[in-house]
């Protein structure tokens, strides 16, 4: 028997719902896990993998909010590790690598809204920021 469009729709947002809160439940283990350990290059990869994967499932749904929410947490996050002093360089690094490929997804969903002031800022903000010493 074919669903309505009614029943497809809501069966659709349901899975859409299931599965975000399955990949909330993996981003806030693997940010539990960075916060307990620290910034290694471990926590921060599982970091930004469990992140990335909200974000890519919110896009890939047309749940643009969710997408920006989640690369949002990424930049923030990762720049708050570079810029700590207490981190080694590698991870310093990588957390630069993980800020910068956030920073360019945000530009890219801007673009696409014809926001280009707020990405401008966003890449300013990014370059002064982004001194290692």
């Amino acid at each position: 028997m074919p669903f309505s469009i009614n029943a497809w729709l809501s069966h659709e947002i349901d899975e859409y719902k299931d599965k975000m809160q399955d990949a909330t439940v993996e981003f806030f283990i693997a940010e539990t896990r960075l916060n307990r350990l620290g910034a290694q290059p471990e926590s921060l990869q599982g970091y930004y993998d469990s992140c990335m994967q909200l974000a890519k499932l919110a896009k890939h749904n047309g749940d643009d909010d969710s997408y920006l929410q989640g690369l949002k947490k990424i930049y923030t996050r990762m720049m708050a590790e570079f810029n700590d002093k207490k981190n080694n360089v590698t991870c310093r690094q990588l957390s630069h690598q993980y800020a910068r490929k956030s920073l360019t997804l945000t530009c890219q969903l801007y673009s696409g809204y014809d926001i280009t002031d707020k990405a401008k800022k966003l890449r300013t903000d990014f370059v002064r920021r982004s001194s290692l010493y």
